[in-house]
């Protein structure tokens, strides 16, 4: 081979040389610009794993009260007056509360397709909220497919099998909840509802150190309500950093306050036998199948934040899915509410 045709080939060679570099250059650019999440600014956004930055951007807050909200179907558009975050903030809120459904079906087994959707959610909402500086409480919600309606108690028939599936997938939630910095977690809300007391005792001892395993945040036992007052004493609380309540006024608005005293009473007994440090007003304020006239509900609310103060950690006001009872969002009670925040603070 002559000089000539050996330098034509070393040219052919670098000019391919350099063609594929640019070509995997521009490559690199284009999955990049593909695969990059972007900050999401309606919850509609689209979501993926934390990364280093989104750690560093959204830590895990440390409150010593905690104002917010909860809502049992934000997943569901439209059904929440208070889902969009901007609204949360504008009420003086720094938590929102939440639910995530875990379908199953009447034979205990859980929906896994369906759960996968449930999982893709659970890290959407929080990412959407944590960006917007609130903290975040998630709590799994165990729904029978097909079923229209509030959740219910589960047949004794299929405990067992449900717990068995049902179990992996609320630690597995609870991972999400580590990974997007989620500030607490509960196994299940309302186990002693669901599964009875004595079940959702000794199931929340079981699920415990394996929830402790992969969430180091707070976990709270969400569950009992202020009539459950005598059935305080079944459910072993050790180990939880905190217990929420359910309030609302069943009998009635004109002893509430002073039922609510007397289970605030015990609640804050029980908590410290068992060596639980926070107290929560989980899920209060106003809700339709309660009967509440409407002039009654201002006074819901404000009971359960003057008979708390000084007693409770946090304050979560319900905010009731379309149809379940006066939104928060737009109405008198959004600025009671506000009101009670700001005297808190």
């Amino acid at each position: 081979m002559n000089k000539i045709a050996l330098y034509g080939l070393i040219i052919l060679f670098f000019s391919l040389f350099i063609l594929g570099c640019t070509q995997k250059t521009i490559q690199q650019d284009i999955t990049t610009e593909e695969t990059t999440p972007a900050i999401s600014t309606a919850p509609e956004a689209p979501t993926s794993e934390r990364t280093r930055e989104t750690e560093q951007k959204f830590p895990r807050k440390e409150l010593s009260l905690y104002l917010g909200f909860w809502m049992p179907t934000p997943y569901f558009p439209g059904t929440q007056s208070l889902e969009k975050r901007e609204d949360i903030v504008a009420l003086g809120a720094n938590t929102v509360a939440f639910a995530v459904e875990i379908p199953y079906f009447e034979d205990g087994s859980i929906d896994e397709e369906a759960m996968e959707d449930s999982k893709k959610e659970a890290r959407r909402l929080i990412r959407y909220y944590k960006e917007a500086g609130l903290a975040v409480a998630l709590s799994p919600e165990p729904l029978l497919q097909e079923f229209e309606g509030e959740p219910q108690p589960l047949q004794a028939s299929i405990r067992e099998r449900f717990l068995q599936e049902y179990t992996p997938y609320a630690v597995e939630l609870a991972q999400i909840a580590e990974e997007e910095n989620a500030e607490i977690f509960s196994p299940m809300n309302e186990p002693d509802y669901k599964l009875g007391f004595e079940i959702a005792s000794s199931w929340g001892q079981e699920i415990l150190p394996k929830i402790r395993k992969v969430f180091t945040g707070k976990v709270m036992w969400k569950g009992l309500t202020i009539d459950d007052r005598e059935k305080i004493e079944k459910v072993d609380f050790s180990g939880y950093d905190s217990i929420g309540f359910t309030s609302f006024p069943w009998g009635g608005i004109k002893n509430y306050k002073s039922n609510l005293k007397l289970f605030l009473d015990s609640l804050q007994r029980k908590a410290a036998e068992d060596g639980v440090k926070d107290l929560f007003a989980a899920e209060f304020g106003t809700y339709e199948p309660v009967g509440l006239l409407k002039q009654d509900e201002v006074n819901s609310i404000q009971y359960v934040f003057e008979e708390g103060k000084g007693k409770l950690q946090g304050f979560l006001v319900f905010d009731p899915p379309e149809g379940f009872g006066t939104p928060i969002k737009g109405t008198t009670l959004g600025n009671v509410v506000k009101e009670e925040f700001e005297k808190l603070k």
